[in-house]
């Protein structure tokens, strides 16, 4: 079912890795200070965070992130990072898999309103339909699997200490068309968690197939993330 996960490549974020350009007129810009870029480095997940048997890989940037923001509507052409920062990608067999990243923005306030923006377009009525269409596109050439109706939702979950903490989980269910395995219709949950300590937002991304993500290991990975955050600060 590793093919199936592929669906999920366009995930969203707060900051993120915009190449320091482009035609996105609504892409954050940036400005990376050695030390903020540090503190960024800093406080993303390890492989040394993950129990045994869990492996890392270097992390995947498909650019569905600014094209997920766009589609929203979520215009960050008026914030500056000056630290940006991938974990590498996680995972543990064909799945689960988690990963994170972290942006230091120009400003506190800055960093409130990234993430105020990014929770009004997850929260936003073209969300699902977005998703549903880079999710479309991500599996475009991929043969013998067919999305269902992508579900955004509210995640619940413990929120760590810090001054923000929101959660969603995006459900895709996916049906496979052929093989042995045709007719079986797994879904593919995406739980997606976004802190925020003064001028830095941090993400932890977590998916699995078939049933959702570890509860337990996902808030010990945000906690721990918190954690970093917070000494950081």
């Amino acid at each position: 079912m590793a093919a199936a996960a592929a669906v999920l490549v366009a995930t969203p974020a707060c900051g993120g890795n915009d190449g320091g350009g482009g035609a996105d007129d609504t892409a954050s810009a940036s400005a990376i200070e050695p030390e903020a870029q540090k503190r960024a480095e800093s406080i993303v997940l390890k492989l040394a965070d993950f129990p045994n048997g869990w492996r890392a890989s270097a992390p995947e940037d498909e650019g569905g992130q600014e094209k997920f923001n766009k589609c929203v509507g979520a215009d960050y052409s008026g914030l500056t990072k000056i630290g940006d920062a991938d974990s590498q990608d996680f995972a543990k067999g064909d799945s689960p898999s988690a990963s994170s990243d972290a942006t230091i923005f120009k400003s506190d306030q800055q960093a409130e309103d990234g993430m105020s923006k990014l929770a009004t377009g997850l929260n936003g009525s073209a969300a699902e339909s977005c998703f549903q269409d880079l999710t479309e596109e991500a599996l475009k050439g991929e043969k013998g699997f067919k999305l269902g109706d992508v579900d955004i939702g509210e995640l619940k979950f413990t929120p760590p200490d810090v001054e923000e903490a929101k959660a969603w989980q995006i459900v895709v269910p996916v049906e496979i068309t052929s093989g042995a395995a045709k007719g079986f219709s797994p879904d593919v949950y995406l739980d997606f968690v976004v802190l925020r300590e003064g001028d830095t937002v941090a993400t932890v991304t977590t998916e699995d197939v078939f049933s959702e993500f570890d509860t337990e290991l996902r808030n010990q990975l945000v906690q721990t993330v918190a954690g970093r955050m917070s000494e950081s600060s």
